[in-house]
């Protein structure tokens, strides 16, 4: 009985989880117009307080230079820098992760 009432009280709060991530992408296909709205999805789907996982395809654009500043001015914009933020890599792509202030 004790387990059963445990479970109940539990499911309330497995089940109204709030998504606290969100996620852009900047992918292969992507135009460099596409790149610039990043923020605009960042601003429209992200949170103060939500985590944010930013990402740029390495094989997204042959200028690497601007892929990189903009990863360095989406962290200037958008990071709570009172927080961790994280560096993410692989060899398909690079990118941080943070809380959106």
């Amino acid at each position: 009985m004790k387990k059963i009432l445990l479970i109940l009280l539990l499911l309330p709060t497995i089940s109204f989880a709030e998504n606290k991530t969100c996620f852009v992408y900047i992918k292969e296909n992507m135009s460099d117009k596409d790149m610039f709205t990043a923020a605009r999805q960042i601003r429209d789907g992200c949170d103060s307080g939500m985590i944010l996982d930013y990402r740029v395809y390495k094989s997204a654009d042959e200028y690497s230079s601007v892929r990189y500043d903009s990863v360095v001015n989406r962290k200037a914009q958008f990071c709570n820098f009172d927080k961790t933020i994280a560096k993410t890599s692989n060899t398909s792509f690079f990118g941080f992760t943070c809380e959106v202030k």
